[in-house]
């Protein structure tokens, strides 16, 4: 929370900065809990938003269409479909056909590749 928003309340500076009226704060934690509000605060801030979006849902979803991948097909078919299914649903304006077309066309391609021994599956 800002200090803007301290003082909006009518607080005073020392009470936005986290200084209890004791009569002997030093200068220097003063100046850490400045610090703390002006700079850290908002650097941590930064640094989580950044990582929300290289890691958030929309990346999330694009990159579960990575189960398309012939070694990265698993035996449980239903779950790995529903992580797949979101993500083709997502993105069903890019592809030419319908999303039951696309299952079946999937369950087709899993049925090729369970022939080939996992190791030798294209990465």
């Amino acid at each position: 929370m800002g200090v803007a928003l301290f003082l909006h309340q009518g607080r005073s500076v020392r009470q936005a900065l986290g200084v209890h009226d004791t009569g002997s704060e030093s200068a220097d934690h003063l100046a850490e809990a400045y610090y703390r509000i002006n700079v850290y605060y908002p650097a941590i801030d930064s640094v989580s938003s950044d990582v929300q979006l290289q890691f958030g849902s929309p990346q999330r979803l694009a990159f579960s269409l990575s189960l398309l991948l012939p070694r990265r097909f698993v035996d449980q078919f239903s779950e790995q479909w529903e992580q797949l299914e979101d993500a083709i649903v997502k993105y069903s304006s890019l592809l030419q056909d319908s999303v039951g077309t696309v299952k079946k066309e999937y369950i087709l391609w899993r049925q090729q590749w369970a022939l080939v021994a996992r190791e030798e599956r294209p990465v």
